[in-house]
């Protein structure tokens, strides 16, 4: 269930959408994603991570080459990332 999990978030799937795939109540998993250090906690976030650093890379690598919106979307990246070091 966990590497469902992992895998459902890597491809960006909301939560609501994953409990019907998984075929569990949406409020149970919306409750487990919600605790902190649960295991699908942990599985959530670190298929969501995957993605979105893939995501990241991609923009660094449209933005050295010169690409106006892959710029502003690596600059907020980094604003982002001073943000929660402060959280």
């Amino acid at each position: 269930m966990l590497q469902k999990i992992e895998q459902l978030a890597s491809q960006l799937t909301p939560p609501t959408e994953m409990s019907f795939l998984l075929g569990i109540d949406e409020r149970i998993l919306k409750m487990d994603l919600s605790i902190p250090d649960s295991p699908a906690r942990k599985a959530f976030f670190t298929g969501f991570a995957r993605t979105a650093n893939e995501l990241r890379c991609n923009n660094i690598t449209l933005a050295n080459a010169g690409s106006p919106a892959a710029l502003v979307s690596c600059l907020n990246d980094m604003h982002n990332m001073i943000t929660d070091l402060d959280q």
